[in-house]
């Protein structure tokens, strides 16, 4: 998937999980506008391995590491062949698209008290942004289950990225997150009259 779908799945899932945890725009402002940054974010943060990434682009910091060691595994494996698949596990759609990495990955935050505390609304964006990326993944050429494995899982149907399957994803998305937004400026009535009119005519 591209990065404006991602990041589009990533809007449409913080505005659904503020909505599940009672969080109004007009009475939390701040929180609000948090839980959709913070969702976004994680909706492109397993292809920051990736320098020409969206999100690779602007923070360096997150694939530069990765990269490192990429090249490091490369270097050792001229000398040991065996380290060949080790290296191709940390090419794209690789350790970073594993769900078993980001559940450890989980586990590390979770170790954190205030993530815990004040900031689990942020933990629950963070990884509901994840979620979605990587679930767009699965349905656009597959995601390895486990980290450096070589295997991509993905279902009897695979669709292509930058095909018909992105343009109706993006789309719907962009429509429903237009329609969330009419409704928290309480035009919910107005988009029901519509509706019930242009149903009449079907």
């Amino acid at each position: 998937m591209l990065g404006q779908t991602h990041r589009l799945a990533g809007i449409a899932a913080g505005i659904a999980l503020a909505s599940e945890l009672n969080i109004i725009p007009v009475q939390r402002p701040f929180a609000f506008a948090g839980v959709i940054g913070v969702s976004v974010m994680g909706s492109l943060m397993p292809d920051a391995d990736q320098p020409n990434s969206t999100i690779g682009r602007r923070l360096f910091i997150l694939w530069l590491p990765l990269y490192i060691l990429r090249v490091i595994i490369r270097i050792i494996a001229f000398f040991a062949p065996s380290m060949k698949n080790v290296s191709r596990g940390l090419a794209h759609r690789g350790i970073s698209h594993s769900p078993w990495f980001w559940a450890v990955f989980g586990v590390g935050m979770w170790c954190i008290p205030w993530f815990r505390g004040d900031g689990i609304i942020y933990f629950y964006a963070f990884f509901t942004g994840i979620a979605t990326h990587l679930v767009l993944d699965y349905l656009t050429g597959g995601i390895p289950l486990l980290p450096l494995s070589l295997k991509r899982i993905h279902p009897p149907i695979v669709f292509k990225t930058k095909g018909y399957f992105e343009f109706l994803t993006s789309s719907i998305l962009g429509l429903w997150i237009v329609f969330r937004v009419l409704c928290y400026l309480g035009m919910r009535p107005t988009i029901r009259q519509v509706l019930t009119t242009l149903l009449r005519y079907v």
